[in-house]
């Protein structure tokens, strides 16, 4: 679903320009909000309106967008988060509501990242460790 929002009068004073883009279609579309939390590869980054320029690798975790009371959260599994000024774009591999996660599906998931963890040869090893922190991690956004 893609969302966008009209600029009412005054809200331009304090609203920050947002898109989370991903390879298939835009969920936000240079959206008006209030906030949005980031996942940062150097930790989570938090983005107001007036932000300093900042350009960041996203690590797999929790992306929240608030907007007058509302928190909508979305998993993201990696990309690249772009802020200037007013504007701050998200460009995400993937982006699942953490309503849309199954539990079960992540338990299972994560036992068989695991187990092909422990059985990786040196070529595999790097892909099955970053299975398992993506499942984990998705564990944790699920906890929140």
């Amino acid at each position: 679903m893609r969302r966008a929002a009209a600029v009412a009068d005054g809200d331009a004073g304090t609203k920050l320009n947002f898109s989370l883009l991903l390879p298939h279609k835009p969920v936000y579309d240079n959206a008006m909000v209030d906030q949005v939390t980031i996942p940062g590869a150097t930790g989570v980054l938090g983005v107001l309106k007036g932000h300093m320029k900042t350009m960041a690798d996203l690590q797999a975790g929790v992306l929240s967008v608030q907007n007058d009371g509302v928190t909508e959260t979305f998993f993201v599994s990696g990309g690249f988060a772009f802020v200037e000024g007013d504007k701050a774009m998200v460009a995400a591999v993937e982006a699942v509501s953490i309503d849309d996660l199954d539990s079960v599906a992540v338990e299972k998931g994560l036992t068989a990242a695991t187990q092909a963890l422990a059985t990786a040869n040196d070529e595999g090893k790097a892909e099955a460790q970053s299975a398992v922190d993506t499942y984990r991690a998705m564990q944790y956004a699920l906890s929140l």
